[in-house]
């Protein structure tokens, strides 16, 4: 693992400006490249060596090696983390999931200033943890801005049934969200079993996406001082919709780099569309209408953006083309436009896109159509 410093230095009383921070510990095999997780004033990550995975971390000023993090114990033993880590917005706390003995038994661990603490121990199943940008799509664990409050879902191994906390990320002051009597819906005996996409906005909003295994999913709100929770998507009736059409996917959600925006898709299983909800006023916006997107996993294969502008580019099958085809999308994170078509391959046969890039200088957009015989066809187009 090294630092790289980009100012066109060199690390003091060195010629280079790579620093090797890698930990003196003998018999590491596999560090954890998706385990890297940058802070305000350090970075955290995961390696392996013939015992197990342990945490180490290491000051972003090169003045030391990285160094291993002590872990709390998780049913016994001690906690080896998973991958990813996320971090808070000013960048001080972490929190991950430590494992047990067993695999099915997962805690929450905060870390903070190099000291790990177990803040769930309901020795249950937890989902992956993640970031609230396109790095990872399903965030179940989230912190709020300055670390104070974690939130997360976890599952029973034996009943298979969801619940959903918010705790102090000292441990104390846990909250339980997941009873019949927080959630407005229809029908209001039913029993909200899944939780996904997690993520605050400052130290007192919540929003997540909840709902049936067999039924629509709904967007709410948590006030974190209140204890208030609401429904942002439906107001109680048994024809209502998330907003106005189709189901929310559970395991979605992105937010811009400034935090202004989220975006969610929404739809049935094989058309789904863009939408976005300004976390200011919690009002939505259609971002795309009649696409065929089919999964946020795809949508993160096949998207690419620019944290500085905002501006993201996509491609999507088209609802209704005849033959079936693809085209190539942009919109503006920051703004919540909707999104214009900017490149669609016409012709008489059915053509889908493959890969996606945008040229440095951000003017065009690069994709490719597979064609018959091992032959491709490579495209450019302008990014307006």
């Amino acid at each position: 693992v090294s630092l790289v410093r980009f100012d066109g230095t060199n690390w003091p009383s060195t010629t280079s400006p790579l620093k090797d921070i890698t930990p003196s510990v003998t018999g590491i095999t596999t560090i954890y490249y998706s385990s890297l997780t940058v802070g305000t004033n350090e970075v955290l990550f995961v390696a392996v060596d013939g015992s197990g995975r342990k945490l180490f971390r290491a000051p972003l000023d090169g003045s030391a090696i990285a160094t291993q993090v002590t872990l709390p114990t998780v049913d016994g033993v001690a906690a080896e983390i998973q991958t990813p880590l996320t971090v808070s917005a000013d960048g001080l706390v972490f929190a991950a999931l430590g494992r047990g003995s067993a695999s099915a038994k997962e805690d929450v661990i905060v870390i903070k200033n190099g000291v790990a603490t177990n803040i769930s121990q309901i020795a249950d199943n937890l989902h992956s943890v993640g970031t609230a940008f396109l790095d990872s799509l399903n965030p179940r664990v989230a912190l709020s801005a300055n670390g104070t409050y974690v939130a997360y879902a976890a599952t029973s191994g034996a009943t298979n049934s969801s619940k959903a906390w918010v705790a102090k990320t000292d441990g104390t002051g846990a909250t339980e969200l997941s009873t019949t009597a927080n959630f407005v819906r229809s029908p209001s005996t039913a029993s909200i079993d899944n939780f996904g996409s997690f993520h605050f906005f400052g130290d007192d909003e919540l929003l997540f996406v909840a709902g049936t295994s067999s039924t629509k999913a709904d967007l709410f709100r948590y006030k974190v001082s209140t204890g208030a929770l609401s429904n942002l998507t439906q107001s109680g009736t048994t024809t209502a919709a998330p907003w106005g059409g189709g189901t929310l996917e559970f395991d979605g959600g992105w937010s811009n780099s400034a935090g202004t925006r989220l975006f969610y898709l929404v739809g049935s299983s094989t058309a789904m569309n863009i939408i976005s909800v300004a976390t200011a006023t919690f009002t939505k916006t259609d971002i795309t209408t009649g696409l065929l997107l089919n999964s946020e996993s795809n949508l993160d294969r096949i998207i690419r953006g620019d944290s500085t502008t905002g501006n993201v580019w996509f491609h999507a099958p088209k609802a209704g083309a005849s033959p079936a085809r693809d085209a190539v999308y942009t919109f503006n994170q920051n703004t919540g436009t909707a999104a214009l078509e900017i490149a669609t391959i016409s012709g008489t046969t059915a053509m889908t896109m493959e890969g996606l890039d945008v040229s440095p200088d951000g003017t065009k957009t690069l994709f490719v159509i597979p064609q018959s015989s091992n032959v491709n066809l490579i495209f450019w187009t302008g990014t307006t």
